[in-house]
């Protein structure tokens, strides 16, 4: 069954992400953001050249909704702080 090459992976969420900045990330550039990094590093590390396109795919979306549930848990506590403060006035 065919596979992506890495570079494949990382052109997906390039070309999804603003000015090209997880590419360059992934070439060890200094982009200067850190989500662009942390993209581009998640992929690289979860990457598995023997497996199948499909599979390959599933584990980057994988990674990345792991990523997005921590971000989503980090934000809403920030969220309930803002409230609590806003309730003391």
């Amino acid at each position: 069954m065919a596979s992506y090459a890495l570079k494949d992976i990382i052109q997906i969420a390039d070309r999804a992400y603003p000015d090209g900045l997880v590419g360059r990330a992934s070439r060890k550039e200094k982009v200067g953001d850190g989500l662009a990094t942390f993209i581009a590093s998640e992929l690289k590390e979860t990457f598995d050249s023997d497996a199948s396109a499909l599979d390959q795919v599933r584990e980057a979306l994988r990674a990345l909704n792991v990523a997005r549930r921590e971000v989503e848990a980090v934000a809403e506590a920030f969220s309930n702080v803002e409230a609590d403060l806003e309730s003391k006035g």
